[in-house]
């Protein structure tokens, strides 16, 4: 026996015996080892009861089991400590008592499994009981979970890669469905029992670390969520979760007894809130219009006085179809920060007009405590947009929050929308198409700090229904803030509606602006309930300014600027001032606090009503203005529809809005910036045409070119040819048809012919005589 032979053999004896069951390779899976031990495989399917445990050959190394084009289906376990394998198959399923770890415990960190699949994509079927056999990467620190899919990829019990120990944080689970580069489309569903779903958290709320990331592409397809997806961190905050699809989302409610849909929070000592982004080609739709709670919020410190952590950032986007949260289920959108800390942001939007935004839930994005700030609300809608359950970005010592809500179509708002400070008011800005206020809006400034700002703007009408409120007061020596509602159609304040710019019990009262048919547009200002702007203050000045074509008080009306020794009413009818019996108009009353009226020439001044009473330097006459930047005149308010251009009007189809002329008689913008073409519309096409304007010069003609010059300059003739021209056919060959001779080539050193012509002297007979 040769001794290269012997050492072998020794080295084996002295190796410690390998379990039967540990295995790197795929062939050695299918190989089974025995007994109940086995795995049934065919060249297309491979149905495995073993159990794997994944030993790679070299600490630290990978295992790749590579099945190829077979369906695998797993009844038995692959798993190993802290260990980290691959599958690839064309398909995966994992029945109820199949599992997938690599579990790392509380002394070493999770493990990596990667899931490399086909077409057939990954089911993993519900356990047989609750969060059993999970698909794990749990440890001291979370592992990884990587899912490629051509396929669609079904998840139907936990998935967790969760720290166990409170110094470690939670890891990653990455699950995308599609491929790209081959063109597959996939969807990822998400189901189960309470207490699973997906999961990447720390081990505790007072862990001293912070939450892992979740994320989850579907490439092709979509995304349908009914169970929870958790982030949950400690004291360095909340964890990512990251939804993309290139269809619809569904959020849908989680199994009776979870509080948390989608959350990335922060605890331990003053956490702040992660981030949550959902990104759809499609719409993001609550199932069964019911969606869970979605939640960024941060924690309170551990030590009292210490700043509490941040709210985190929430991102809803639709490309091409709506959003709805709610209202069924639980649903919630909460960035809000811990005691002393920052409320968060969150922003939802859309793409493609005319899509809607329907938030049936509440809106939250507060701060609390002494150093504590309103965080904000931001919202782009393509359509209509509606909160059904109110929006508060209210904010402690730091104020207020901030509110932007634009729309093309129609806000609704039927909650409070709120920015309250006790130190200042915050901002709320509404723009949109149209806008209808069914609850209050507050931006308060207290207990003594300064109003803030609520400021809307609509093409449309605005109406402050019954039920609304507008309130930027303050208190103690502080002044009150602004209410700026400015409508291009009509403006309607009802009877039990109050708008409020009040200041303190020694600050001067603030700034209300209320405009209809702005800036050059019919519009009427109707006003029913109780308006006003008090102070205290020798030197401020409250004011009170209303502006529309007709202004309407009507008999339950309060305009009041009481108070500031400056304070004033300012009352521009373009058209009509109309002030019922028991309205009441007034203002504190001196020689520099006056109510102001600026009519038409020849329109009705109203004598009741005014307090003080109106003086002769009270009320201003002018003329319409005739052109865009006048001063000193009205500009008029036509009727629109009557089918006669009026100005400001630029055209009247007669009530009967079409492409080149909208509903207040304003032509289309057709521009193109091109001086060249005339912008104007064309109505059959119901498309702008930009034809050609006279008086832009026609393009100048190209420069003639230079006869070319003769070939023979160029590129001399081949030098055969004057030979063969030289040389006389022989006596027995019939010379060809003229139609088949080539042409002479040009001679080589003679003028063209023409230049020759040119030359040539006329006949006598044509001869003219010589110029002088």
């Amino acid at each position: 026996m040769s001794r290269w032979l012997l050492a072998t053999l020794l080295l084996f004896a002295l190796a410690p015996a390998r379990d039967a069951a540990a295995v790197c390779t795929a062939s050695e899976v299918m190989a089974g080892c025995g007994g109940t031990c086995t795995a049934s495989c065919t060249a297309t399917a491979c149905t495995i009861t073993r159990t794997v445990v994944v030993t790679p050959p070299v600490a630290g190394g990978v295992c790749t089991f590579d099945f190829g084009a077979r369906q695998v289906t797993l009844g038995g376990s692959f798993g190993g400590t802290s260990k980290a394998f691959e599958i690839r198959a064309a398909k995966l399923t994992v029945l109820a008592a199949g599992s997938l770890s690599a579990i790392g415990g509380t002394g070493a960190p999770g493990g990596m499994i990667t899931l490399t699949l086909g077409s057939g994509g990954l089911a993993l079927m519900p356990a047989s009981s609750a969060r059993a056999n999970p698909l794990d990467v749990s440890g001291a620190g979370g592992g990884t979970i990587i899912v490629q899919s051509d396929g669609d990829v079904s998840l139907e019990r936990t998935v967790t890669a969760n720290a166990r120990t409170a110094t470690t944080g939670g890891g990653n689970i990455m699950i995308t469905a599609g491929n790209r580069v081959n063109g597959a489309s996939g969807s990822i569903t998400l189901r189960g029992r309470a207490g699973e779903g997906l999961r990447a958290e720390t081990s505790s709320n007072s862990s001293s670390k912070g939450g892992g990331s979740i994320s989850l592409t579907a490439n092709g397809g979509s995304i349908d969520l009914e169970n929870s997806v958790s982030v949950v961190g400690g004291t360095f905050g909340g964890g990512s979760i990251d939804l993309t699809a290139d269809a619809d989302v569904t959020l849908g409610v989680p199994p009776s007894g979870v509080l948390l849909f989608l959350s990335a929070d922060g605890f331990g000592d003053a956490g702040s809130g992660g981030s949550i982004s959902m990104l759809a080609g499609g719409k993001i739709v609550g199932s069964a219009a019911g969606t869970g709670a979605i939640t960024a919020v941060g924690h309170s410190a551990t030590l009292a006085g210490d700043a509490g952590g941040s709210g985190g950032t929430i991102s809803i986007e639709a490309q091409t179809g709506s959003v709805t949260i709610g209202p069924l289920g639980n649903p919630q959108l909460a960035a809000d920060g811990g005691s002393g800390g920052c409320g968060g942001a969150i922003n939802l939007s859309n793409d493609t007009a005319p899509a809607a935004i329907s938030i049936g839930a509440p809106v939250t994005a507060t701060g609390t405590g002494t150093d504590g700030g309103g965080g904000t609300v931001c919202l782009d809608a393509q359509g209509a947009a509606s909160f059904t359950r109110g929006i508060d970005v209210s904010g402690g010592g730091s104020g207020g929050g901030g509110l932007d809500l634009n729309a093309l179509g129609t806000i609704t708002t039927a909650g409070a929308v709120r920015s309250d400070g006790s130190g200042d008011g915050g901002c709320i800005s509404f723009c949109a198409g149209a806008l209808a206020l069914g609850g209050p809006v507050t931006a308060i400034g207290s207990p003594d700090a300064t109003g803030g700002s609520v400021m809307a703007a609509a093409d449309g009408d605005i109406t402050l229904s019954a039920a609304g409120m507008v309130d930027a007061s303050s208190t103690g020596g502080n002044f009150g803030g602004c209410v700026d509602i400015e409508g291009g159609g009509n403006v309607t304040i009802a009877s039990a509606a109050v708008i409020d710019a009040d200041g303190g019990s020694s600050g001067g009262g603030g700034l209300i602006c209320l405009v209809s048919g702005t800036p050059d547009l019919p519009g009427n200002l109707t006003v029913n309930g109780n308006v006003h702007a008090r102070g205290s203050s020798t030197a401020a000045s409250a004011t009170a300014s209303l502006t529309g074509c007709t202004i309407h008080l009507g008999s339950t009306a309060v305009l009041d600027t009481i108070g500031d020794a400056q304070a004033r009413n300012a009352l521009a009818a373009r058209r009509l001032l109309v002030v019922d019996a028991g309205a009441q108009i007034k203002t504190t009353g001196n020689a520099l606090s006056r109510n102001v009226v600026t009519l038409p020439i020849g329109a009705a001044v109203p004598a009741a009503g005014f307090s003080p009473p109106l003086g002769t330097g009270d009320v201003q006459f002018q003329p319409f203005c005739t052109s865009l930047g006048q001063l000193g005149c009205l500009i008029p308010c036509p009727d629109c529809g009557n089918r006669i251009v009026e100005f400001p009007e630029t055209c009247d189809t007669g009530g009967h809005p079409d492409v080149c002329c909208n509903a207040t008689c304003r032509t289309a913008a057709c521009a193109d910036t091109n001086v060249c073409t005339a912008d104007a519309c064309s109505v059959p096409s119901q498309a702008a045409r930009r034809p050609r304007r006279r008086s832009c010069p026609a393009r100048p003609p190209p420069p003639r070119r230079a006869p070319r010059p003769p070939p023979y300059r160029r590129r001399p003739p081949p030098a055969r040819r004057p030979l063969r021209r030289r040389r006389p056919p022989p006596l027995n060959r019939q010379p060809r048809p003229r139609s088949f001779r080539p042409p002479p080539p040009p001679p080589r050193h003679r003028r063209p012919p023409r230049a020759r012509r040119r030359r040539r002297p006329p006949r006598a007979s044509l001869r003219l005589p010589p110029r002088p």
